[in-house]
């Protein structure tokens, strides 16, 4: 039996050999030199593979400190503390299970070096769409798989970063569960994946989400609008859930709220190869697009219904972009394996509303469909396009007249080439072209307009015009021929047109020959040119170009390549009249000619010109010009010379360029102009640099005797200094643009801008000295001295200024804007000083009676906004008078305050003085800021005698008010009263007033005698009244109005009311008769009936009165009735009489028949007193008086017991002493008494006479009251 225990102990060796060698082998391996060893096997396998620090235990745990790939160019990849735990015990139930990868960092410095790749091996077909999953014996399971750091280098993605990442995976029976979180260190980035496949139920259900904070590393790739991204987040939503025949999918994404895509539907695959998709959706990609294509292209609604059989001809079923622009719609089929074609396009562009400033002005249509089939193949593609628009305008009437309003576009086009036929049908025309452009090119285009009538303006005929392009397409031969009958357009009519022109490679070498006949506005037009090459050039043979009186003639040498001319060139037109006319500068004439001769100096074109006008005419101006330039576009010299009829100006410079800067500089400059002199004070330089800055260097005018404006300094193109100096300019020199105010005076001041041109910091100061007005009008006022400062900087600006006028005062105004000249920016404003009225309207009133004087001081704020200013401050008059001699009005110690209070104007106090102690005043308010000038005022008058005249005085009180809008709206109320009033009638008035006609000025006026005002245009209708539309309710009320003068006597009482408007006023009432006299030579008369009243709609007074008296048996009344201005006297009697027997009786109790010479010449001047007529001269008693040399004449009929007239007569005999003679006509009556004045209201008088009157002796009192 022991070799039994040899056997047993031999197999049981056998048997635990190989256990001890892989229980040894795996406890080699978990040592140092064991795992150095695996790390060797494994780098020799994987070429560029190094593992450094590989650990265990084995094998359910590896692990290592470092591995790294590399390739030629170096480790492109790195993984650092890696570790792979396997739990084998999981094996036992079917399942490799994987419960950690992990790896601290894994660095990716690049890509790896690209190889070829392998081609791919065929698959075998399959029953699915989606890819099988390999079928293992177990269920592979990850549960984690972790990497703490991925750094992708700059390279990788175009820029630096590091990212973290965490998932599991599940794969058994043949389904696939998956689940992976990516995460950004430096930057915020998040993405998620879930997964789920089954191959064997062929579905697939993913989605996939993505988060990014703006300016990211995705946004990276897709090129940014101008400005960058900004602030706008990535985010990304992907879900694809269903089976291969027809997912669903739903795409969101955006990048902000500006860029965003969202696209729903399905997709499909089936397992014989057939590919498919229905999808719409909408995309936004404003910020990506240029601002003016942004309305047209956003949004983009899209939807897609296609079809990929295995076949590979696509079928396009339907796609449609719909953009507010239109609408493209595109249909058919693409054999991707023939390559052929057979699409249907239709396009729908919307108005030319849509389409904005990106039109020519002018250019419209209401909608436009095209339709479009292409063919062929790919390669060769064939297109066939009709386009037609609806309501097409061009802006320009000949145009549009020619078009129609839808013209029809044909293209048919093949490529390559392309070849092409193209036709455009108008409504009144046809354009054709058709040929190749492969070169040799061959183009025909016809132009035919059979109907120039519809061009309007007299045109009429045909043009018919062809261009034949053969040769090159970049520098082809062309032909052209063209013919007209009479076009007229844009006010120009063009008849006889023929041209014939031939050209040859006019790019390279140009030659050919070129003839133009026509006839321009009555003007002959012709074009002759003949040119041939000279190798790269071409030898002008003959050019002449002629326009009615102007010719231009060329020869020479053109270098197309180089751009040079060497030669000669003359215009001349020897009548500028007809020129004139055709360019509508009527009234041009004269003659001119400029000579131009031509060549290249330095590799660049040299010229030297010379212009002579020796007379020219426009406008009213007569004179001539010279002028030359010489030298290159580079640096050029330049004299300049000319002379008008109100000036003449010179001057010569030279005018450099070099790299984008330009220079100027003035060696002399001068005008003369009316008597004033403008010249350059020495040389002076101005400098556009390439930057965009000016600098002006030693610029100095001097102007008339002593004046200097001068500038020098920098602006731009960041920064300015810069400043311009004014000395003892005269203001006269804005005469001619003010002819009718003619300034005086001298200013001087200066100005200064620094800091950034933005905003610059500008500075102003301005002296005047004599300011004032020459025009007749201003005369007499006094000169003003100004002294003005302002400043700016930024947006605030502030100003000062001083006005000071010698006597008629000072005045001080400030103005602040802290914020710049917007309209709702703050202003704070004041006007301080005080003023002399009587200087200042003095020289306005000197031509009249009215004289006016006062003090008024100014003290006045404005405040708010430009747009709103709110007022403040006070105006204070005080020592106010007014005064006019000759109608007697006269108001003295005239004081008030306005003060301002936002929009309103407040009159607290504005009161002024009568004679006798009276007063006149106002107080209120005015809103200037509200519509209609709302008023609230209140007048007053207090025992006031305004009037003191020789026609009559009155004391009157008022109180009226005026509240409302004044423009409209408003009312004028309240009570006048007339305490006392005396009107004077006039002694004597003209027998008539002439009237002049046909008056005409002839000559200029007299130094100082202002122009007559022009008669006001006639127009139509009754004349507006520049009245305010207010309503008036106004009582005038009399208590005791007496009327004296010319015999008169008489006091009346009444009430008028004055209703209508202040521009129609209407009163009502009347003046009723209290007592009253009438006195007629030696006969008084009692007023028995007087009225006085006032009709609707006028204020001429109607007059009724009545006066009586007795002589003897005959009781006489005259009677006063009819309106003032021309009333009606009338003599009645009882009995009744003729008017000249009433008269007789009235004054000489006697008939006419027994009257004297005297005694009727007597009845005449009563005539005359109760008239108001009579001539200058006086009455026949008047100029017996002036003949005698009497002071006093008169005659009186008999008194009492006497018999016969009375001659009276008398004169001062001495200052104060009168001495008078009576004489009876019967013999007695004589008598002579004097009369001595002591003071004016004591005389002592006496007489002697013979008859009863005796002699006598007495002292007179005179009082009036």
């Amino acid at each position: 039996m022991r070799w039994l225990k040899w056997l047993l102990g031999a197999v049981a060796l056998l048997i635990l050999l190989p256990v001890v060698a892989v229980i040894g082998a795996l406890a080699w391996v978990n040592t140092e030199g064991g795992g150095a060893f695996l790390a060797r096997q494994a780098e020799g396998f994987v070429p560029g593979l190094r593992i450094e620090g590989l650990r265990g235990p084995l094998p359910g745990h590896l692990g290592f400190a470092r591995l790294a790939y590399a390739d030629a160019q170096g480790e492109w990849v790195v993984l650092e503390d890696g570790r792979i735990d396997l739990d084998l015990k999981a094996l036992l139930s079917r399942t490799l299970r994987v419960e950690r990868i992990e790896a601290a960092r894994v660095a990716l410095a690049r890509l790896p070096a690209g190889g070829e790749a392998a081609p791919a091996e065929p698959q075998p077909p399959s029953e699915t769409v989606l890819p099988r999953l390999p079928q293992l014996p177990v269920a592979v399971q990850l549960d984690r798989i972790a990497i703490e750091r991925i750094e992708l280098a700059e390279p990788v993605l175009g820029q630096a970063a590091a990212f973290a990442l965490d998932g599991e995976a599940r794969l058994a029976a043949g389904d696939l569960t998956a689940r992976l979180d990516l995460k950004r260190h430096d930057a915020p980035l998040t993405a998620a994946l879930t997964l789920a496949l089954t191959p064997g139920a062929d579905r697939l259900a993913a989605r996939l989400t993505l988060d990014e904070a703006p300016g990211g590393l995705i946004a990276g790739f897709i090129p940014p609008p101008e400005g960058g991204w900004g602030d706008a987040p990535l985010h990304l939503a992907l879900n694809l859930d269903g089976p291969a025949s027809g997912a669903a999918l739903d795409l969101q994404a955006s990048l902000g709220p500006e860029v965003t895509l969202g696209s729903t539907g399905t997709i499909r695959a089936t397992p014989d190869g057939r590919y498919g998709a229905n999808l719409q959706g909408e995309a936004r990609a404003g910020p990506l697009l240029p601002e003016a294509i942004r309305p047209l292209a956003v949004p983009l609604g899209f939807s897609l219904d296609a079809d990929l059989p295995p076949d590979q001809r696509l079928a396009l079923r339907k796609l449609e972009l719909t953009l507010p622009a239109g609408r493209l719609a595109a249909a058919g089929t693409v054999d991707l394996g023939s390559e052929a074609l057979d699409l249907r396009l239709d396009l729908a562009l919307a108005g030319s509303v849509r389409f904005g400033s990106l039109l020519p002005d002018g250019i419209a249509w209401q909608s436009l469909a095209a339709e479009a089939h292409v063919t062929g193949t790919m390669a060769k593609p064939a297109i066939a396009l009709t386009a037609t628009p609806e309501a097409l305008a061009t802006g320009v009437a000949q145009a549009d007249a020619v078009l129609g309003p839808a013209p029809r576009l044909a293209l048919n086009a093949t490529l390559p080439g392309p070849a092409f036929d193209a036709t455009l049908d108008a409504a009144n025309g046809r354009l054709a072209a058709r040929g190749n452009l492969a070169e040799p090119i061959a183009i025909d285009a016809t132009l035919s307009l059979p109907r120039l009538e519809v061009l309007g303006a007299g045109s009429e005929g045909a043009l018919e015009a062809t261009v034949r392009a053969t040769g090159k397409l970049a520098d082809p031969d062309l032909t052209i021929t063209a013919h007209s009958g009479r076009i007229a357009a844009a006010g120009r009519v063009l008849e006889g047109l023929a041209l014939d022109a031939q050209v040859a490679t006019p790019a390279s070498a140009p030659r050919g020959t070129a003839r133009l006949r026509a006839t321009l506005d009555g003007l002959p037009v012709a074009l002759d040119f003949r040119g041939r090459p000279d190798g790269q050039a071409v030898e002008i043979e003959a050019a002449e170009a002629r326009l009615g009186p102007a010719q231009l003639t060329a020869t020479g040498r053109l270098d197309p390549a180089a751009q040079l001319f060497t030669g000669t060139a003359r215009l001349e037109a020897t009548d500028l009249a007809p020129l004139g006319r055709l360019a509508g500068l009527a009234g041009l004439a004269g003659r001119l000619a400029l000579d131009a001769t031509l060549e290249p100096r330095d590799g660049v074109q040299g010229f030297d010109l010379k212009l002579d006008a020796p007379r020219l005419a426009y406008a009213g101006q007569q004179g001539n010009l010279a002028a030359t330039v010489a030298g290159t576009p580079a640096a050029l010299d330049w004299t300049v010379r000319g002379k008008a009829t109100q000036g003449e100006l010179s001057g010569r410079g030279r005018l450099a360029a070099a790299e984008g800067a330009y220079r100027l500089d003035l060696a002399a400059l001068q005008a003369e102009t009316q008597g004033e002199t403008i010249r350059l004070a020495g040389p002076a330089r101005i400098t556009y640099g390439a930057d965009g800055g000016i600098e002006v260097a030693n610029l100095a005018l001097a102007i008339g005797n002593g004046g200097r404006v001068q500038a020098a300094g920098r602006w731009g193109p960041e920064r300015a200094d810069l400043g311009l100096t004014i000395a003892a300019l005269p203001l006269s020199l804005a005469e001619r643009f003010a002819p009718d105010l003619k300034p005086q005076g001298m200013i001087t001041g200066e100005v200064r801008a620094t800091g950034p041109t933005a905003k610059p910091e500008i500075r102003a100061r301005l002296n005047g000295t004599g300011l004032g007005l020459g025009a007749d009008w201003a005369r007499g006022l006094p000169p003003v001295t100004l002294r003005a400062e302002a400043s700016m900087a930024g947006n605030a600006a502030e100003a000062r200024a001083e006005i000071a006028a010698g006597p008629a005062g000072t005045v001080t105004a400030t103005a602040r804007l802290p914020r710049g000249f917007g309209t709702d920016d703050p202003l704070a404003a004041s006007l301080d000083g005080t003023l002399n009225l009587a200087p200042l309207a003095g020289p306005f009133l000197a031509s009249g009676a009215d004289r006016v004087a006062g003090r008024l001081a100014l003290a006045l704020r404005a405040e708010g906004s430009l747009d709103s200013p709110r007022l403040g401050g006070r105006a204070t008059l005080t020592g106010g008078s007014y005064r006019n001699p000759t109608t007697g009005v006269r108001l003295s110690e005239i004081g008030g305050i306005i003060t301002g209070e936002g929009t309103r104007l407040v009159i607290e106090r504005l009161e002024g003085k009568t004679l006798g102690n009276g007063t006149i005043g106002i107080r209120g308010s005015i809103d200037a800021g509200a519509p209609g000038l709302p008023a609230d005022l209140v007048i007053t008058a207090r025992n006031a005698r305004p009037v003191a005249s020789d026609l009559g005085t009155a004391t009157i009180g008022a109180d009226i008010t005026v509240k409302g809008p004044i423009t409209g709206g408003g009312a004028v109320a309240g009570e006048v009263r007339i305490e006392q009033a005396e009107l004077r009638v006039p002694e004597k008035l003209p027998a008539n007033v002439p009237t002049l006609a046909n008056v005409r000025q002839r000559g200029p006026l007299p130094p100082g005698v202002l122009p007559p005002e022009p008669p006001p245009p006639a127009k139509a209708g009754a004349p507006a009244s520049a009245a305010p539309p207010m309503s008036l309710a106004v009582r005038v009320t009399a208590r005791r109005v007496f009327i004296r003068g010319r015999g008169l006597e008489v006091e009346m009482a009444g009430a008028i009311d004055i209703g209508g408007t202040v521009a129609a006023p209407v009163p009502s009432g009347s003046l009723e008769l209290v007592r009253g006299t009438l006195s007629v030579l030696t006969r008084t008369l009692t007023f028995k009936r007087g009225t006085i009243s006032f009709n609707a709609g006028n204020f001429i007074p109607q007059l009724d009165m009545a006066a009586e008296a007795t002589t003897g048996t005959t009781t006489i009344t005259i009677a006063v009735t009819g309106p003032a201005n021309a009333p009606r006297i009338a003599f009645t009697s009882i009995p009744e009489l003729p008017q000249d027997e009433v008269l007789a009786r009235l004054l000489f109790d006697r008939s006419t028949s027994s009257l004297s010479p005297f005694e009727i010449a007597q009845i005449a001047a009563a005539v005359a007193q109760l008239t108001g007529l009579g001539g200058s001269g006086g009455g026949p008693l008047d100029k017996v008086r002036n003949a005698l040399g009497l002071d006093r004449l008169g005659v009186s009929g008999a008194q009492g017991n006497t018999a016969g007239a009375t001659v009276e007569a008398g004169r001062y005999v001495a200052p104060g002493v009168f001495l008078g003679v009576r004489q009876g006509t019967n013999g007695g009556q004589t008598g002579v008494g004097v009369q001595v004045e002591i003071t004016p209201r004591i005389k002592i008088e006496g007489q002697t006479a013979t008859g009863p009157a005796g002699d006598r002796i007495g002292l007179s009192y005179e009082l009036e009251y």
